[in-house]
């Protein structure tokens, strides 16, 4: 799916929000997946990391990276939520930790 069709997607959610009866968007989870899979497309993997000169620390970066990403999109429809990361307990957590906190605040191209 291109942007187009994504763009022409909305209206459909806005439709799902407006014909609820109390006002919330009810999203089956299968819906929330198909959603969040069609939406996810439109995050690619940065080509540049932080942590590109070690190659296991940049694969970790990107794992979290689309774990960000991911997580940011199944909560679309909530009604409230917060970034609040715990900082890592290990160093050696850290790519993971930079990638999943740029993932959550990446935005779609």
């Amino acid at each position: 799916m291109n942007i187009k069709h994504f763009v022409a997607f909305i209206p459909f959610l806005c439709f799902l929000g407006c014909a609820s009866n109390d006002n919330e968007a009810k999203l089956t989870p299968a819906m929330r997946a198909i959603i969040v899979q069609e939406a996810e497309t439109h995050f690619p993997l940065p080509a540049t990391t932080p942590y590109d000169a070690d190659p296991i620390r940049r694969d970790q970066y990107l794992q979290g990276y689309k774990k960000g990403v991911h997580e940011r999109l199944s909560r679309i429809g909530e009604k409230e939520w917060s970034i609040t990361i715990p900082p890592p307990t290990k160093e050696n957590e850290r790519p993971y930790f930079d990638g999943y906190k740029d993932g959550m605040r990446a935005k779609p191209n």
